[in-house]
């Protein structure tokens, strides 16, 4: 249960000060598909849920609405996906968030100045094999989240596919 819930933002735990916090975003269409940020921690060796944002907004609200949490959490650094609806957010936000996180590649680890995450057949099936790695040291308190991560199947290539809405695990 929420400590706190109102206008698409659920709050877990109150932002505690001078720890750092991260946010994912996956910006989608608004009509059809839900926009999502997740703001979490790092806590020994897992990593603990603390704020969701949730809604059918479009990337320019999302872009706002982004931006008011991250301020709220300490500054979080703010990951959001970077093609489709992501580009459309990363206008909305860049040059107006401070703390934006840049590309790096996910073998190599080099850094670029692209912001966001780049999601394509290869790094959305590294994605997922991370989150499923890390599930088990998770603190995920949304049932919807946990619901849509359940629908996760490996085919017949050990490829991650999902049965039904993926919005809120990417």
């Amino acid at each position: 249960m929420p400590l706190w819930s109102g206008d698409g933002v659920f709050i877990w735990e109150a932002p505690i000060p001078g720890v750092t916090y991260y946010m994912g975003v996956d910006p989608g269409q608004a009509r059809r598909t839900e926009s999502v940020a997740w703001v979490v921690r790092e806590e020994k060796e897992s990593v603990k849920c603390v704020a969701l944002l949730a809604g059918m907004y479009p990337p320019d609200r999302m872009g706002v609405k982004s931006m008011e949490l991250g301020e709220r959490y300490n500054g979080a650094l703010m990951n959001p996906e970077s093609n489709g609806h992501g580009i459309a957010f990363i206008d909305a936000v860049k040059g107006r968030y401070r703390r934006l996180y840049t590309r790096r590649h996910e073998v190599h680890g080099l850094v670029s100045a692209e912001i966001g995450w780049n999601t394509n057949v290869n790094s959305k099936q590294y994605m997922m094999d991370e989150l499923n790695r890390s599930l088990k040291d998770m603190d995920l308190p949304d049932r919807e989240t946990l619901r849509q991560i359940r629908a996760w199947r490996y085919d017949n290539h050990e490829r991650v596919v999902n049965n039904g809405f993926d919005d809120r695990h990417d």
